[in-house]
């Protein structure tokens, strides 16, 4: 799921790439894989960037920072170049207050919360 979502976001389907990359979390929670669930909140945060949500995208790109962190683990070169392309891209939308709230938030979720702010995201 989590390559179709990357199709449907390369070709800017936006709905269906997030439809796509829940299903990939929700398989990757289920069965405990903790870098594909990291894959899987990067891939959101830049969906949700592309739709708006500059605060949750920080969430959960700071989030998974976190997680990857914890279970010592590195980003894949591509994925921390995009990631750190939507971060550079976020502070042109927001103040840096703003960003620096969200990230100590986004920090401070377990990944159960996480899940959840995605599913209601």
């Amino acid at each position: 799921m989590n390559c179709l979502g990357n199709v449907s976001y390369s070709q800017e389907d936006y709905e269906q790439a997030e439809i796509f990359y829940k299903e990939s979390l929700a398989t990757y929670k289920a069965i405990g894989d903790k870098s594909g669930i990291v894959e899987c909140m990067n891939n959101l945060g830049n969906v949700f960037f592309n739709k708006g949500d500059y605060e949750l995208t920080v969430k959960l790109l700071s989030a998974s920072e976190k997680i990857t962190e914890t279970i010592l683990s590195v980003f894949d070169k591509n994925y921390q170049a995009r990631k750190d392309e939507t971060i550079a891209k976020i502070v042109k939308h927001q103040s840096n207050e703003e960003f620096s709230k969200y990230w100590e938030e986004g920090k401070n979720l377990t990944l159960e919360e996480v899940c959840q702010l995605v599913i209601n995201g």
